[in-house]
């Protein structure tokens, strides 16, 4: 069982040493835990025994005492005054060669005790042995003097003076308070009545009249509810939904639906009856001329008699437009037939329309305008414009033709205005399915692979001009009023094959240009060119080229875009493996700008968002240099950037030389690098530089603007380390050069009225919760695996130099502990050696106080708690200057009092600005307390040796007494 620590500070303070005087004296000790800390404001009991000649022999008095601790765990007893268990006081025989005290202690205040010391009772406690001396001698010339009392006097014998107690005058005697009823009285005379018995200064009386309270003797009135009983001016609404009207408030609900029974004012419904159409409710009718003229055969079949049918107009050969609508579900509206058999060279055509203007009036010329619609909303087919079946199946296979649709435009005019072999315009407002502007499905079935099948060829040639452009293929797509999820493409290539065999290649797109100009000075050559111009305003995505490429086989390179770029020329320009120029104008200030931008995800197949399960390496760009030139003037660099920026919004504006964001949500425990530097330096010469910043910045900042070499904003949720940064070096060289984890050189020239710091570290810890941390604001370590040679650790190490008002070397607004403490004490540092120091009367004149700290307005200092002893620094400088200093708390930062505001900290008014107090040296003092305990121990030990030859004195005088008895007896 380990012991309750406890120390003894002080015992026997209080002598007996007359036979007026108690028998007790002081005893005082600080109680700590088996923890080693302080007991504070706790119940203790102790166990007081003293033992007769050793620290085994018997106890000749035993008592307890239960007391509590106080906040320093400090306790005061007097052993005398305690409970008693056994002996007596009063029987202690002091005049023994040694009496031990030995003590028991509980902290839990019970009667479980603990032995904790047994200690020697020396010098002044035997001075009680006095009270045990009795006057046997008949020598009246030698007594001790006596006391006596007379009246108020009190005297001692032997010229040993008098004392006056009491003045004998009854006017300045204490007086009893008593109270009898309301009136109170002091026994000397006086008294006061409580009770005056006047009603009208007693307490304002409360009471309520409708809704008006009212306080008495003119305490006012105030109304305090709505009660004035006028229904008129209650707040209600009234509202309607179908046939149903509500009054708000529990008003009620009552229904007004259209439900007279009356048929007259009903919907009437519509009829024809040969040319007469009329209403069901009214006899009057109209009269529709010219339908005799028409044949109703079925519900769905109407014949015209006529030979013409002409619309608006009496003439039908003018030419008008017929419109013919159908809702049924029949094959067609409008049916030609026109069976052709023959053997001429041109068949006779199914439908012949010519159509020519000579006019020169303005309007578009169509050969044929088709306009189809559709409305139904469970339609599983197609609507087609034009659709064209053809069958071709000749005999001489090897020079016919077939053609879907052939056409032959010819234009020989000298406009400007645009021709088109095709034109097709689709326009979907619908929310549902795709739309094509043109559509090709080229199949072959021929057993010969020496032909071509393409879905689209154009070929394209210009016989004259120069300012022209000519296009192989052009595609401009154009969406307005898109709705739903819609897709715009100005080019949309589909290859597909399942059955590719041998060293066969399959492309989306190919594009192959041969470029031989005359002018080859000037002249470019562009594989493919991509000009994107939006100017909407939709927050979409834009971009000039996309790839969305899924490889599903198990073998094979796949690579998103693959540059393959041979320069021979003999005197080549730069060479660029891909070059971006990237320009954006707007007063956008949210969006972002983008050289590159690659987003790689790496998943089991293209349908799953699960991880791959294979080992191997995802790398989102991916640099290799090689790099081995013959002269030593060139630089290497796998990645260069050089950024220029000058925005208009310098204030809220940020540059970054490289910007790397990475979001990692999986559970595995592989290790996530921010950025990650493998180098490897075998040269002879230069110097290696993990990471080289090398920052000028000479603009005018504001005060609320940070330069900062590196910078470092970690925020995790997990429960283990986080390092804001963590440096590891190996120097395994054995030259005599030092080895840094982490250098720092702070230079600042201007002004003064500024605060430098060469390591800043601050922690803001606001965890919440009962669990147990540490927080370290900073932490030194340092280990030496060797004893061998003159090596010093040193965890942390701080140096001043400089003239300053006031000079720290460390400065800690808090409680500092430490294991080991050293001062610098070598003779060699010092000089002008005094020895005749005189240091207790200066303690003895120093007032020792009781008080406690201002822990509100300098809550930021970290002052202790609760009442402290000690001394004024002022009182203290009085006696000992040279243990006073001038100290300075300084001001919080902003940046310390912005991160304590988030937390939710107030800041005292105290913190913003710098404190100058007067500090002590307390440590300072143990030499002038060592240098008073000497100069008292040498007026102890003469003590002491007086005190000796009073006992020497008393045996002599016992004997003497023993002897006189025995002969008075014999």
């Amino acid at each position: 069982m380990r012991r309750t620590l406890f120390t003894l500070t002080t015992a026997a303070l209080c002598l007996l040493t007359l036979a007026q005087t108690p028998q007790s004296f002081n005893y005082q000790a600080v109680v700590r835990g088996a923890d080693g800390k302080i007991l504070q404001d706790s119940d203790v009991s102790f166990r007081f025994s003293i033992l007769e000649g050793s620290a085994a022999g018997a106890a000749m008095y035993v008592e307890t005492q239960t007391v509590t601790t106080n906040q320093y765990g400090l306790v005061n007893l007097t052993i005398g005054e305690g409970t008693l268990v056994s002996g007596d006081m009063n029987a202690v025989d002091w005049g023994m060669e040694a009496n031990f005290l030995k003590v028991d202690m509980d902290v839990n205040g019970g009667s479980s005790f603990t032995d904790m010391s047994t200690q020697q009772l020396v010098a002044v406690p035997y001075a009680m042995h006095a009270n045990t001396v009795t006057n046997s001698d008949n020598d009246t010339t030698n007594e001790y003097q006596t006391l006596s009392k007379s009246g108020a006097t009190i005297t001692l014998s032997d010229g040993g003076g008098d004392v006056v107690l009491n003045d004998d005058d009854a006017t300045n005697e204490h007086q009893d308070l008593s109270k009898s009823g309301s009136t109170i009285s002091l026994s000397d005379g006086g008294s006061v009545n409580l009770d005056d018995d006047d009603a009208s200064n007693e307490l304002q009386t409360l009471s309520l009249s409708g809704i008006d309270l009212t306080l008495s003797d003119g305490g006012g009135t105030v109304s305090i509810a709505d009660n004035d009983n006028n229904s008129s001016n209650e707040l209600q609404t009234i509202s309607k939904t179908g046939n149903n009207v509500t009054l708000s408030n529990g008003g009620g609900t009552i229904s007004v639906a259209d439900n007279d029974n009356d048929d007259t004012n009903e919907f009437q419904d519509l009829t024809l009856s040969g040319d007469s159409l009329g209403l069901t409710n009214s006899s009057d009718k109209v009269a529709l001329n010219g339908l005799n003229h028409w044949t109703k055969k079925s519900d769905d079949e109407l014949y015209y008699t006529q030979e013409s049918v002409g619309i608006g107009t009496s003439n039908p050969n003018d030419g008008f437009e017929l419109d013919i609508f159908s809702n049924t579900d029949k094959d067609g509206a409008l049916k030609i037939y026109n069976n052709v058999n023959t053997t001429s060279t041109v068949a006779t055509n199914t439908m012949d329309i010519f159509t020519s203007r000579n006019a020169d009036n303005l309007g578009e010329v169509r050969g044929i305008h088709n306009q189809v619609s559709t409305n139904t909303d469970t339609l599983y087919y197609p609507t087609l414009g034009i659709r064209n079946n053809v069958f071709h199946n000749p005999n001489y296979a090897s020079s016919s033709a077939a053609y879907g649709i052939y056409n032959l435009v010819q234009r020989g005019d000298s406009g400007t205005g645009t021709s088109y072999g095709t034109f097709n315009y689709v326009y979907n407002y619908g929310q549902r399915g795709s739309s094509y502007g043109a559509f090709n499905n080229a199949f072959s079935a021929s057993p010969s692979n020496n032909y071509s099948v393409y879905g689209v060829r154009n070929s394209a040639g210009k016989a004259t001009g120069i300012g022209g452009r000519l296009y192989g293929s052009y595609s401009s797509g154009s969406l307005n009023s898109p709705e739903g999820l819609i897709y715009l493409y100005g080019s949309y290539s589909r290859a597909s094959t399942n059955h590719i065999s041998g060293n066969g290649q399959m492309y989306g797109s190919y594009v192959f240009v041969s470029s031989s100009p005359d002018d080859a000075a000037t002249s470019s050559t562009t594989g493919t060119h991509i000009d994107v111009n939006r100017s909407d305003s939709g927050s979409g995505f834009t971009r000039a080229i996309e790839i969305d490429l899924d490889h599903s086989g198990v073998d094979g390179l796949t690579t998103g875009v693959h540059l393959d770029l041979d320069v021979s020329g003999s005197n080549p320009d730069a060479t660029y493996g891909s070059y971006f120029d990237v320009a954006k104008h707007g007063a956008g200030t949210s969006s972002s700008l983008y050289g590159s931008y690659q987003n790689i995800r790496r998943a089991v197949s293209s349908s799953s968002s699960a991880p791959a399960t294979s080992l191997g390496n995802m790398v989102g760009n991916y640099t290799r240099l090689v790099f081995n030139p013959t002269s030593s003037s060139y630089t290497a660099s796998g990645t260069e950037q050089i950024i220029y920026a000058g925005p208009d919004n310098a204030s809220g504006s940020a540059v970054r030389g490289l910007y790397q964001d990475i979001n990692r949500s999986d559970s595995g425990s592989g290790t996530t690098y921010g950025y990650y530097l493998d180098m490897d330096h075998t040269g002879h010469r230069g110097a290696v530089n993990g990471i080289y910043l090398d920052i000028d910045q000479n603009n005018s900042n504001t005060a609320s603007d940070f330069n900062r070499a590196i910078f470092s904003s970690i925020t995790s949720t997990s429960p283990y380390y986080v390092f804001g940064q963590w440096n590891e070096t190996s120097h395994t060289s054995a030259s005599a050069y030092s080895t840094y984890g982490s250098y720092n050189i702070h230079s600042k020239y201007g002004a003064a009225n500024a605060t430098n710091f060469g390591n800043y570290a601050a922690i803001y810890d606001y965890q919440t919760g009962t669990g147990s941390r540490t927080d370290y604001g900073s932490f030194g370590f340092a280990y030496g695996g060797s004893t061998n040679g003159n090596s010093r650790l040193y965890g942390v190490f701080g140096q001043i130099s400089g003239n300053g008002d006031v000079e720290y070397a460390g400065y800690f607004s808090g409680d500092v502990y430490t294991t080991g403490s050293y001062l610098p004490s070598d003779a060699k540092l010092k000089s002008n050696f005094n020895a005749e120091v005189s240091s207790l009367d200066r303690i003895k004149s120093l007032e020792v106080l009781e008080y406690i700290y201002d822990t509100e307005t300098y809550s930021h200092m970290n002052l202790p708690e609760g009442k402290q002893t000690g001394f004024i620094a002022q009182d203290l400088a009085k006696v000992f200057p040279e243990l006073t200093t001038a100290a300075s708390q300084p001001k919080l930062e902003d940046l310390q009092i912005e991160k304590m505001e988030e937390g939710g900290i107030e800041i005292p008014d105290a913190a913003r600005e710098d404190i100058n107090f007067t500090a002590v040296n307390y440590a300072g003092l143990v030499p002038h307390l060592t240098k008073a305990i000497q100069e008292q121990q040498v007026i102890i030990e003469s003590q002491e040796e007086a005190i000796a030859d009073m006992k020497k004195e008393l045996k002599e005088l016992k004997a003497l007494i023993k002897d006189g008895s025995d002969s008075q007896n014999n």
